[in-house]
């Protein structure tokens, strides 16, 4: 037990409170309006052993108290988590494969429905905080591709990023694009921009090309949140001094290891689960061999999900620590996206860049204009790679001859008439070579080596030497959805759309043999010990340094 005293004029220690854990201590204090700017120490008698002091620093005021403003809409954070909303669309409340097959809202551990429609039916003001486009597509469930068709609005498969992975100990196969493309960011600075980037993932360093463009970049290997902002905080002076700027920063958050983050865990499930579960200390390996369990124990995998979630709300509040700090909700043209989505057993997988299914290539997409009065919810299909050509329209830049993606805003601020249009996805990863088309109501998906995971039946063994999971992938190897009757992608329509499926088909092999190819180059970049320890850490290597 400790017991703390202050020592320090104008400062009293008004009451202790003790937490269940021996680790956390809660000191209510009471400061003096004549209390002195400075340093004091808290000293803890641990009742004869050493002594322990901490030394807490008083701040000078920087605004009085009458200047403080009162709770208003800045002090709101929108949290979006779509099963615990109003339920609009009734056709996706079952999810097939899973113990449960009702909606039950009275008990806490049933599947309650809820969904996107359903908030933006009920919540209006939603849609004033931006423009959300509610069908963003990424060109890939792979982190390097999509970064790349971001800042240059070309797909993998022409800018040739399309690998990447580890191996005894470094990142191999991965493409360096060709610098025969020009991104956002090169953009940017031509034209008089200062840019300031910091990626939070090895494939996104230096080596592959990310800093092309930015006159100052910094890659945090694996990092998370707190780190990122810490690096934008070193450069605050110069972000301050730029007559215009483009910041861009990557979160790895949220990412396997998912942790439980306070206090947003508790919104989402009990800690004694939490604890008694430990899902948050296990490595992705170990998560797929236990997908029996996850089936047949439905809370199990709520409390996965809980604290994926519980990790979305941790990133955000960095995000909104950011945009306030800096002003980024006045004049600033903001982008809010993700590279990928995260799968949990939608279609019997976990992780990312196994498959092209919704869970895990359907990404948020917000986009707020400078003195943005009203925002508008568009349900219209997006790309990624949109994104470049709307900043430079927004901006009254020229685009390069190379950008496949539309603007999705005027300069005006006006959202963009977009042609009609297909886009595109796709993943080429061990086994799997496999390209999406998705029209607005239709979504077809091709595997070129054959074969697409057959959802629920596909665990075969594990081989306990590596520690890591093997899957037999046998199944169909063609898949269309119906994305407006069928949005979670359960059914496959192969066999009753026959006439669509050769159209759909046609039109994909037609894309993939178009436009212009830029051939890139390959490295491997060798992680230092700690980076290949949180490599380990996140399942990207096994103790063999297998592939992952």
């Amino acid at each position: 037990a400790y017991d703390p005293t202050i020592n320090y004029e104008g400062v009293s220690l008004n009451k202790i409170h003790k937490a269940k854990s021996p680790n956390y201590l809660f000191l209510d204090l009471t400061i003096s309006r004549d209390a002195d700017p400075g340093t004091f120490t808290i000293v803890f008698d641990t009742k004869g052993k050493k002594k322990l002091k901490y030394e807490y620093e008083l701040k000078t005021r920087v605004k009085s108290a009458e200047e403080f403003q009162g709770f208003n809409s800045s002090d709101v954070i929108y949290l979006i988590t779509p099963d615990r909303f109003a339920n609009a669309l009734s056709e996706n409340d079952i999810v097939k494969g899973l113990k449960e097959s009702a909606i039950d809202r009275n008990s806490d551990y049933a599947r309650h429905g809820g969904d996107i429609q359903g908030i933006t039916d009920h919540l209006d003001y939603i849609a004033d905080q931006g423009f959300i486009f509610t069908y963003a597509i990424a060109p890939s469930s792979l982190t390097s591709p999509s970064m790349v068709s971001l800042f240059t609005s070309v797909y993998p498969i022409n800018n040739g990023v399309v690998h990447g992975f580890v191996k005894d100990k470094k990142i191999v196969n991965q493409e360096v694009f060709s610098d025969q493309l020009v991104t956002l960011t090169e953009m940017l600075q031509s034209r008089g921009y200062t840019t300031f980037g910091v990626a939070s993932n090895l494939h996104l360093c230096e080596e592959f090309g990310f800093a092309r463009g930015f006159d100052y970049f910094k890659c945090l290997s694996f990092n998370s949140a707190p780190f990122v902002n810490k690096t934008l905080d070193s450069w605050e002076e110069k972000i301050k001094q730029s007559d215009k700027f483009f910041l861009w920063l990557h979160y790895f958050d949220p990412h396997h290891y998912f942790r439980p983050r306070v206090p947003w865990i508790a919104e989402y499930t009990s800690m004694e689960l939490t604890q008694k579960l430990k899902l948050y200390r296990k490595p992705m390996n170990e998560l797929w061999s236990l997908i029996p369990q996850f089936q047949e124990d439905p809370q199990t995998l709520s409390n996965l999900i809980a604290l994926y979630d519980s990790e979305i709300n941790f990133v955000d509040s960095h995000i909104e620590e950011v945009i306030k700090k800096y002003d980024f909700d006045k004049d600033v043209l903001l982008v809010i996206t993700s590279d990928h989505g995260e799968a949990f057993l939608d279609h019997g997988m976990f992780d990312h860049g196994q498959c092209l299914y919704g869970e895990t290539v359907n990404v948020p997409l917000s986009v707020k204009i400078p003195h943005q009065q009203k925002g508008k919810t568009v349900d219209q299909p997006v790309s990624l790679l949109d994104v470049m050509p709307t900043i430079l329209t927004v901006l009254d830049i020229p685009h390069p001859e190379q950008i496949r993606g539309e603007p999705l805003l005027t300069q005006d601020g006006q959202v963009s008439v977009l042609s009609d249009r297909f886009l595109y996805s796709e993943l080429e990863k061990g086994n799997r070579n496999m390209k999406a088309i998705f029209s607005k109501e239709w979504k077809y998906v091709h595997n070129c080596k054959g074969v697409i995971e057959k959802l629920y039946d596909w665990v075969k063994y594990v081989l306990k030497d590596e520690g890591r999971s093997k899957f037999s992938y046998a199944g169909h190897a063609e898949g269309l959805y119906n994305r407006k009757q069928d949005p979670q992608e359960q059914v496959n329509l192969i066999n009753e759309e026959g006439s669509l499926r050769s159209k759909l088909k046609e039109q994909l092999f037609k894309w993939m043999n178009a436009g212009k190819r830029y051939p890139p180059s390959q490295i491997e970049v060798t992680p230092t010990q700690e980076i290949q320890e949180k490599l380990k850490a996140l399942g990207y290597i096994s103790e063999k340094d297998s592939l992952q």
